[in-house]
């Protein structure tokens, strides 16, 4: 009877083993050669990384403003196709006035 809960008991011990195995090692700072943490920047990849940011938020404004220019246009064509449309329609009415008896 004592020994039915056993294997059960190992398979604990063991998941508990397992579980906590991989938590001790990520909490270990890794170091390279030159003792420095691989998990931190240095001083060169936090300027390169600021220089990248620079250079996205640039072409970012960039485009924002380009697709404010290609919005305006939109826009103006727009005002235009109406104005000509109520032209159009304004045409028509005319012709139909003064054809009709």
């Amino acid at each position: 009877m004592k020994y039915r809960n056993m294997p059960t008991v190992g398979s604990l011990i063991l998941s508990a083993f397992l579980i906590a195995a991989p938590s001790a090692v990520m909490a270990q700072d890794r170091v390279d050669a030159n003792g420095m943490p691989t998990d931190r920047s240095t001083p060169a990849e936090h300027a390169a990384t600021a220089e990248l940011n620079n250079q996205i938020s640039g072409a970012n404004a960039r485009s924002d403003m380009m697709s404010n220019l290609d919005n305006d246009s939109y826009l103006a064509q727009q005002q235009q196709y109406n104005n000509q449309l109520q032209q159009n329609q304004a045409a028509q009415q005319q012709y139909q006035d003064q054809t009709s008896p």
